[in-house]
Parts: structure tokens; C-alpha cells; sequence
């Protein structure tokens, strides 16, 4: 019941999309980073 009485909130609506967002942001940083390390590895050229 208390769930639905906080949904009906629009000011937690608005402050649970900015977190999700924030968080998706994060995210999405951290993966780049993981893509652009494993493609450095993987093309890197031998020294030498």
C-alpha cells in the first residue's frame, strides 16, 4: 500500500528517473572503457 502511495508522487517519479539515469550512465562509461581496453589488446602491434 505504501508503494502505491509513493508512486503516485510525481517529485519520486522524476528523482528515480534522474538516479536511474546516473546510473545508467556509469554504466555505460565503465563498458566503454571495457570495449576500448579489450580492443587495444586485441589490435595491438607487436614491438620490435
Amino acid at each position: 500500500m505504501y508503494l502505491k502511495f509513493v508512486q503516485g508522487i510525481p517529485i519520486v517519479g522524476v528523482v528515480g528517473g534522474l538516479s536511474d539515469m546516473v546510473y545508467q550512465k556509469k554504466i555505460s562509461d565503465y563498458a566503454a572503457l571495457k570495449y576500448k581496453r579489450r580492443f587495444l589488446l586485441k589490435y595491438r602491434q607487436p614491438l620490435g
